[in-house]
Parts: C-alpha cells; sequence; structure tokens
C-alpha cells in the first residue's frame, strides 16, 4: 500500500510541529526520548531523528 503523501509532498505531518515544540520546550533529541521513555513509550533518539528528517513514515495523515 503507497504511504500518503500530503499536498506539500512531505511524508509526515508531525514533522515540522514535532522539531517546533521540541525546540520550543529547549529539548535535545535525546532528552525528548528520555521523556518518552519515561511515559511507556519504546522511542529513541534514532527515531525521533528520523522522523524530524522525514526517514521515519509516520502514519499522521
Amino acid at each position: 500500500m503507497p504511504k500518503p503523501i500530503s499536498k506539500g509532498g512531505e511524508k509526515n505531518l508531525i514533522t515540522r510541529r514535532l522539531i517546533q515544540l521540541r525546540r520550543l520546550r529547549g529539548l535535545s533529541q535525546r532528552q525528548l526520548a528520555a521523556r518518552l521513555q519515561l511515559e511507556g513509550y519504546d522511542m529513541d533518539k534514532n527515531v525521533i531523528t528520523r522522523i524530524e528528517t522525514g526517514n521515519r513514515y509516520v502514519t499522521d495523515i
């Protein structure tokens, strides 16, 4: 099944918002990953990097 793409050609709508919110809160990717792990989400820095660079598809469309 093909992955949906937004009108702007991006795979993920969350990418820009994730970067914006992470920077607004002054968190590094590693710090965000640590906080998410404490909340029970299985995410590491590499997952966040791949989402932010568009290399990991997130079903959000």
